[in-house]
């Protein structure tokens, strides 16, 4: 096994020439891990997808399992680095056989196969929201409880924050992964050693700063809350917490190949992981036969299951079509929040709009996996969708997979990955941006067109830029200048149809 050691470096942070690869084994990253939402100087992504326009219909007639392949081969096609990552799915309908699907490769010469497990990180804490539901359900506890009901003190962790506040991201409790600016958790968690075992109450003794906000007050993701849920479930139904999702949840679900990291034996075979360490001409490392269990354990209730996207997608789907909690405990999960910043999360759960329908799911992000899982219970529709690598800016990403595979569920209109809007492709200058950005687009036909800017969260922070366009080359400026630093979605609409991409605001 490689033992590696990684200088975890800030998304906002400027690369140093100090920064070198001490040996053949050494990296240099510059991602955050195991997040959903992050700050606007992180770079991450939520879903982005296409709103409002007519009511959309199911179109599951016997053509779909091709049509979803082909949108997973054509998206994947796009992909400049496509010889480095692969793409696995899963897709449940009403009326048809659940359909599984893959592209690229796992390694070198190896196919991406379904039948390959992976870390699906925060999408870990469904299960665990799930869990704490369950036991309130059962009189176990109350979502009320304060913390020291159930745990002693912990260094800087306020003892009468609720477990519904650990739920909903309102605890303003330190993040042990992505709060530490100087990387050294990362390192020593992650990579320093990747054989170790490590606990989840030595992570809080050891790993926990201080508090962002008195809780209660606004929202911040943070992975020490779920943590501490681990914990909580463990004292109130006295069962070690993997062993409790094993006989609530994966042995009656058929979870066949779903583990409790922490805890479970896992089998091979995994996919093999990519990691981007900016070294040209190819930015990913394969690290697919660095051993797991820092990772898995470091991560615990936080984002430490592994599964196929055949069982994640199983998962969602009895989770939010109230096969598994009482309805007064699914509602609770899915009820959003209005924290400032708090977008659109509940109790372990957000909620992402299509078109004029409501996905529910979360998302996750451990080194060189990303997984995006949804369900739409007014439609029985599910869809999981993971890649093996991490993502480039201005490069195919996870969610134009989701998105992609929703167009052809619904034969929705043109779209952010099929629109034929333009004849060329759109370009952003300079991208990273300071000040301006120009967005230049070449139209067939005299169109009007609209130019938006939207956060990771969704929010529109440039109002819509309207403009009466000749046909041929055509450009919009926007002012950036006062964007604090991070990623932003942009998008191109017109009569014919739509389209986006990502643009960097650095300072």
């Amino acid at each position: 096994m490689k033992s590696l050691v990684i200088l975890f470096i800030l998304s906002f942070a400027v690369a140093s020439a100090e920064a070198q690869l001490e040996s053949s084994n050494s990296l240099v990253w510059s991602k955050n891990v195991l997040m959903l939402q992050r700050n606007s100087t992180d770079e991450f992504r939520t879903p982005q997808f296409p709103t409002g326009g007519s009511e959309l219909y199911v179109v599951a007639d016997p053509t779909l399992p091709a049509r979803l392949q082909s949108a997973l081969d054509v998206t994947y096609a796009r992909t400049s680095v496509r010889s480095k990552h692969g793409v696995s799915a899963s897709v449940i309908v009403p009326g048809l056989s659940q359909w599984d699907g893959s592209a690229g490769e796992s390694y070198s010469g190896v196919a991406m196969s379904g039948a390959l497990q992976f870390e699906i990180a925060s999408n870990t804490k469904t299960m665990f929201a799930t869990l704490i539901l369950k036991l309130q359900e059962e009189g176990k506890l109350s979502i009320n409880d304060p913390l020291h009901y159930w745990l002693p003190q912990y260094p800087n962790i306020d003892s009468n924050i609720t477990i519904k506040q650990l739920l909903n991201h309102s605890s303003g409790i330190f993040d042990y992964l992505n709060d530490d600016k100087s990387g050294a958790v990362i390192n020593d968690m992650y990579f320093a050693n990747p054989d170790k075992h490590w606990t989840a109450e030595e992570i809080l003794q050891t790993y926990v700063g201080k508090a962002n906000f008195k809780a209660g007050t606004s929202y911040r993701y943070s992975n020490t809350n779920f943590l501490l849920l681990g914990i909580i479930a463990e004292k109130a139904d006295g069962i070690e917490p993997g062993k409790n999702l094993r006989t609530r949840f994966f042995e009656p679900l058929q979870l066949t190949h779903t583990y409790a990291g922490w805890t479970d034996s896992v089998p091979n075979p995994y996919a093999h992981n990519w990691l981007n360490i900016a070294q040209a001409p190819n930015p990913f490392t394969d690290i697919g036969d660095v051993n797991k269990t820092a990772q898995l354990t470091g991560s615990h209730s936080a984002g430490g299951v592994v599964s196929t996207p055949h069982d994640l997608a199983q998962w969602a789907k009895n989770l939010y079509e109230e096969h598994i909690l009482n309805k007064a405990s699914l509602a609770s999960m899915l009820k959003v929040n209005n924290w400032p910043g708090g977008g659109n999360y509940g109790l372990g759960a957000f909620s992402v709009p299509y078109y004029t329908k409501t996905l529910y799911g979360h998302n996750g992000h451990l080194p060189g996996f990303l997984t995006d899982m949804f369900n739409m219970p007014s439609d029985s529709v599910t869809v999981v969708v993971y890649i093996n690598t991490e993502e480039i800016v201005n490069d195919v990403t996870l969610n134009d997979y989701l998105v992609a595979l929703l167009n052809e569920i619904y034969k929705a209109p043109a779209s952010v990955t099929t629109s034929k809007l333009l004849s060329a492709t759109v370009s952003v200058y300079p991208n990273p941006a300071y000040k301006d950005i120009v967005i230049s687009y070449e139209l067939p036909q005299p169109s009007t067109v609209s130019i938006s800017l939207f956060d990771l969260l969704g929010r529109e922070v440039i109002p819509s830029q309207h403009k009466n366009n000749l046909a041929g080359k055509q450009a919009i400026t926007l002012d950036v200048h006062s964007l604090p630093q991070g990623s932003y979605i942009y998008r191109v609409e017109s009569e014919t149809g739509t389209t986006s991409g990502r643009v960097q605001v650095v300072r």
